[in-house]
């Protein structure tokens, strides 16, 4: 999720991730609210909610990838851009959304169905209403996160192409962004289908753990070919390989986990406009 600034604020987070709890922050400690958390499709509520709408997912923005200690992390520049930068509205978010930057987390921090995945993207969005991703860290509804697994196929990935030539470029240069040749389309960093996620009330993965974000995790998987997770997940700090920047989960403690769909019935309508007007989750 959100990223920390420094190395040693990468050594504190390594801390929380062992699940030392006397670092934790006061928010992580006493709220209820926390990420990831396993999801489990029979548990979870099938609703219909209204489909998403992406806006210039579709087009092509020139982009760096970054080595911060932590993870990689894509941004668009900030000049770079002939139109506005992508966003999302619908399903059930409050407004739009603009997306602020994509990194990703090796093993997966949320589970499906028990099943830990080897590389989990995330694509954090900030509410347009709140201007800059650290406002939005403040307000509810200010954050949406998607998430999107990928799994070691037989199939090499040929999108990841261009993101993978300059990770290489980085691996073990701290904090020297570098633009991505012939740039990204953020949309080849998602599924297909985005009729079919989960949808949940959580956190920031790291501190300061914020209680803001409205996940969206993808039931469609990307592949990616073991030599291609290889070079993703090779960075280093301080000559060591990052081995892993995962997250352990958190209790769900019994909140509402949402399987959206498709399939349209009456019941289902129904069900969305009681959950609508009842206030929520």
């Amino acid at each position: 999720m959100l990223l920390l600034d420094g190395i040693s604020s990468w050594f504190k987070f390594k801390l929380i991730l062992f699940n030392d709890i006397s670092v934790y922050p006061i928010v992580c400690q006493k709220e209820k609210r926390q990420s990831p958390i396993g999801i489990c499709k029979e548990k979870a509520k099938s609703a219909f909610i209204p489909p998403l709408v992406f806006y210039y997912y579709n087009f092509k923005y020139k982009v760096t990838v970054e080595n911060n200690g932590q993870t990689l992390i894509m941004k668009i520049f900030d000049d770079s851009c002939v139109c506005e930068l992508p966003t999302v509205t619908g399903g059930n978010l409050d407004g739009e959304y603009v997306l602020d930057n994509i990194h990703f987390h090796w093993n997966s921090e949320h589970t499906i169905n028990g099943k830990r995945f080897p590389l989990e993207s995330h694509l954090v969005h900030y509410n347009k209403k709140c201007g800059t991703l650290e406002n939005a860290m403040k307000h509810p509804k200010g954050l949406v996160v998607m998430a999107v697994m990928f799994e070691i196929g037989h199939c090499y990935n040929p999108k990841l192409d261009n993101i993978l030539s300059t990770t290489e470029m980085i691996s073990n240069k701290l904090n020297k962004p570098r633009e991505i040749d012939g740039g990204l389309i953020i949309d080849y960093l998602l599924p297909q289908d985005k009729n079919k996620y989960y949808t949940y009330e959580g956190s920031l993965t790291v501190p300061d753990f914020n209680e803001t974000v409205q996940w969206i995790v993808f039931e469609r998987i990307l592949p990616i070919g073991d030599d291609q997770l290889k070079r993703l997940t090779k960075i280093q700090l301080k000559g060591s390989p990052i081995k892993s920047n995962t997250r352990h989960l958190q209790d769900s403690n019994n909140r509402h986990i949402y399987y959206a769909t498709d399939k349209i019935t009456a019941k289902k309508i129904k069900d969305y406009i009681k959950e609508k007007f009842r206030g929520g989750c």
